[in-house]
């Protein structure tokens, strides 16, 4: 047998790296527990706690009354998780991960709750992994995370590890996010990314979505708007309507339109969807038009009487005197009455 006697000046970068590199190595550890789940033969959860990035909770829902949540099953094909910060309980700070390993498949589901969420393991062989980090769970969970359209069970996977990873309060998440929003296999993947950076990343999110904004892809840009409809931070709405006005898509300039309709309220808000009325592109005028429809109040009904008036695209004056019906406004109600007395 020959002995290869390392210099320990040699060991040490090896040493340095494997500290370096904790995730890595914690993330090796639960495939490894997946492997020996894999092995064993019998249908397993593992399961682990990470620190949550929550405001609120995160169970299943009682469809009734949201105030009030309900036991989670794990042996229940139902996989609805509402995230809750309005129900009176204070945050739970949290998050605890299962993993559903079977036999040739590995990992086929996974489903995050908030440590306070009532769970029922009856009848489900479960294992507890203690001292995993955010991050390393993160790595983990990345490895899940894969493209295959059609595949009802990969994507099941995905979306399970992908809303997972978007609820640790880790930084690393943000980086899996827009990795995977930028770069993901499938269609499904990148916009599912790109909804969670913006609906729970806050600022590292939006940033994130920002970045995003420059890619080439007009259907996922489109897929954008919505991403910053559901940001908190207080650059969103300005994002929106930089995206209204200048974004080369007349796709994405309307569905722009869309998501500022829905939450109106400044007068910015207004002003961008009065302009989309006069954009080039007809079918933008007919998004403007609806979202004209959608601001509280009636205040879009002066202008949905002017462009049904004056727009000179027949179509948009078409869609205007359309939506003018819907509301019901007395405004509308005269500027009928007073076309049918010409």
């Amino acid at each position: 047998m020959t002995l290869n006697h390392r210099h320990p000046r040699t060991l040490l970068p090896a040493l340095l790296v494997a500290l370096a590199a904790p995730g890595a190595h914690a993330a090796d550890v639960l495939a490894s527990r997946v492997d020996a789940a894999q092995k064993a033969g019998t249908p397993t959860w593992l399961t682990w706690s990470v620190p949550s990035a929550i405001h609120g909770n995160a169970c299943c829902w009682n469809s009734r009354d949201s105030s009030h949540s309900q036991t989670c099953s794990l042996s229940s094909n139902s996989y609805g998780m509402n995230m809750s910060d309005d129900d009176g309980r204070p945050a739970d700070p949290t998050l605890v991960i299962y993993a559903h390993v079977v036999g040739a498949s590995g990992v086929d589901k996974v489903r995050a709750f908030s440590s306070s969420c009532r769970v029922d393991r009856s009848g489900e062989a479960v294992q507890d992994i203690a001292g995993v980090g955010a991050a390393e769970s993160v790595a983990f969970l990345e490895s899940l995370v894969k493209g295959s359209d059609g595949d009802r069970a990969t994507k099941r996977r995905s979306d399970g590890a992908l809303s997972a990873i978007a609820i640790h309060d880790d930084r690393s998440a943000d980086a899996v996010l827009e990795r995977v929003a930028r770069d993901g296999e499938t269609k499904q993947l990148r916009h599912s990314a790109a909804f969670w950076l913006g609906n729970t990343r806050e600022r590292a999110g939006y940033d994130a979505l920002v970045r995003l904004r420059a890619s080439n892809d007009a259907s996922f840009r489109e897929h954008l708007t919505f991403a910053f409809s559901q940001s908190k931070e207080a650059e969103a709405p300005a994002a929106l309507i930089d995206m209204a006005r200048h974004d080369a898509s007349p796709k994405v300039r309307g569905q722009a339109l869309f998501w500022i309709a829905q939450k109106a309220r400044r007068k910015e808000d207004k002003d961008v969807i009065r302009a989309g009325t006069d954009d080039p592109d007809v079918e933008v005028k007919k998004k403007a038009v609806f979202a004209l429809s959608q601001i509280p109040n009636g205040e879009g009904v002066p202008d949905l009487i002017r462009v049904a008036s004056e727009n000179k695209s027949r179509e948009v004056r078409k869609q205007a005197m359309f939506w003018l019906g819907q509301s019901k406004d007395p405004r509308a109600l005269a500027f009928f009455e007073k076309i049918l007395a010409q």
